[in-house]
């Protein structure tokens, strides 16, 4: 989750304001991008919260940071390890990630057995675990 500093005490994704949104005063507004994993998440776990939040959710996470940044949500829900690149990268160091991740996934890239494509791949992405990219 994505937020600005305001709302820098979100505790997750079970959050009061998140689980019970018109009981903040003005009403919380959080969103993610639609037909995603996030989304779908959200909506088998979720469902209460979901029905909520989409009429807030943004075609592209661009859009989401964006809303953050100029107030019309107060928080983003997206993939944790974008969101930390993205607050990181903030140019006025306004976004903060908040809560605690609630799913664990990975990523796999598969090759053809024997392809000379795979010494060059686990070098770059050696080279971009050391370098943090």
């Amino acid at each position: 989750m994505i937020t600005k500093e305001d709302y820098d005490r979100l505790t997750g994704i079970q959050d009061w304001r998140l689980m019970n949104p018109t009981a903040h005063r003005p009403p919380f507004k959080f969103a993610t991008v639609p037909h995603g994993s996030t989304e779908t998440t959200m909506m088998n776990n979720y469902p209460k919260m979901h029905r909520y939040m989409s009429p807030y959710n943004k075609s592209e996470v661009a859009y989401g940071v964006k809303a953050v940044k100029d107030g019309e949500i107060n928080a983003f829900i997206y993939d944790a390890t974008v969101l930390e690149y993205l607050a990181a990268h903030d140019d006025k160091c306004k976004l903060r990630t908040v809560g605690n991740w609630y799913a664990m996934t990975g990523y796999g890239v598969g090759f053809p057995k024997g392809s000379k494509w795979i010494q060059q791949f686990n070098k770059y992405m050696l080279q971009f675990q050391h370098d943090g990219g």
